[in-house]
């Protein structure tokens, strides 16, 4: 106890017998902790998370096993808002590309460097933006895969390729932190090691 409060390592030996304080009880079934305060009439139920459950963190869901399929379903859920929205209304090829540019990919991109989708994953989910994107362009779905995500320089379309948008700014992430030199770049050159 510190302060009138349980310290992390008390907690932990709730699961052997009942810990109590000054005006705390803590006890488990092992499945949940339950904290009692005061004259033990009120009584807390904290549950324990698996290590699959997602939670959500500064706008991304992650879960401690590192699965992102919550992740999957928030991206998914606003590429098909979009692509709803864009098919639905009477919107020229330039306001569908600007729609893309302004609406969506910040949305996309955000969570980006926190996530670990794996590629065909990330293609499948943005294959509705990638064909959005060709008919504005007035080109078909057929259209060369090289060529779609080439700049104009190759004569390409210059179209957005998830997979790289997930790598590129997964490193960024990565760079900034290691460059800052605070306890988050300690952490990552820790885990590189």
């Amino acid at each position: 106890w510190k302060n009138g409060k349980p310290t992390l390592d008390k907690i932990g030996e709730a699961t052997e017998a009942p810990l109590e304080g000054k005006n705390h009880t803590i006890y488990t079934d092992g499945k949940v902790l339950y904290l009692t305060q005061g004259d033990g009439s009120e009584e807390i139920a904290i549950r324990r998370l698996s290590a699959f459950t997602p939670y959500r963190t500064l706008g991304v869901w992650i879960t401690a096993a590192g699965t992102m399929e919550r992740q999957l379903e928030i991206l998914k859920d606003h590429v098909a808002y979009w692509t709803d929205s864009t098919n639905g209304a009477a919107l020229s090829s330039y306001d569908v590309q600007v729609a893309y540019g302004s609406f969506l990919k910040p949305q996309l991109t955000y969570p980006m460097p926190c996530t670990t989708i794996e590629m065909e994953k990330i293609r499948h989910m943005f294959r509705p933006i990638i064909h959005a994107l060709l008919h504005s362009y007035h080109a078909s779905k057929k259209y060369p895969v090289v060529l779609r995500h080439a700049s104009g320089r190759y004569f390409g379309l210059g179209l957005d390729d998830a997979a790289v948008l997930q790598g590129a700014a997964q490193l960024r992430f990565y760079l900034g932190h290691i460059n800052q030199r605070d306890r988050t770049s300690d952490l990552l050159r820790i885990s590189k090691d």
